[in-house]
């Protein structure tokens, strides 16, 4: 038996625990990879939504009034924003808001694709209009 050639069968379940192991942790490094991805995406989105609403507060604060329906990207005619390798649609709408004269409702949607699933985030804020 001293002259045999070949693999023990031990030999050979522990290579093959190892190539199982290496496949798994190939594997988690491709969902935490997915996951930080979409994290970032969805982030950018935030930023993106937070930035316009901000926007509308302010200029609703000054004597400019925006008026209310559709309202295009901070002031700009609208178009993608291409940030983190993503492209980011704004869509903003302004209302009148049933309790008060001096509030409206500020509704904004960020809308963006991840291979061919489309996603969104949307903020709703009421906003205080200048006084005259």
């Amino acid at each position: 038996m001293r002259n045999e050639q070949g693999f023990f069968l031990l030999e050979t379940i522990v290579l093959g625990m190892i190539l199982l192991a290496a496949v798994e942790v190939l594997g988690l490094y491709y969902s935490i990879e997915y996951m930080r991805r979409d994290s970032a995406a969805e982030t950018t989105a935030l930023f993106l939504a937070q930035e316009q609403c901000a926007r509308v507060a302010a200029v609703q604060n000054s004597a400019e009034i925006l008026p209310e329906g559709p309202l295009a990207w901070l002031g700009k005619t609208p178009c993608p924003i291409v940030k983190n390798g993503y492209s980011f649609q704004v869509e903003s709408t302004l209302s009148k808001n049933t309790s008060s004269l001096n509030l409206q409702n500020l509704e904004t949607r960020v809308i963006w694709s991840e291979g061919s699933k489309n996603k969104q985030i949307m903020i709703q804020r009421v906003i205080k209009c200048y006084e005259k």
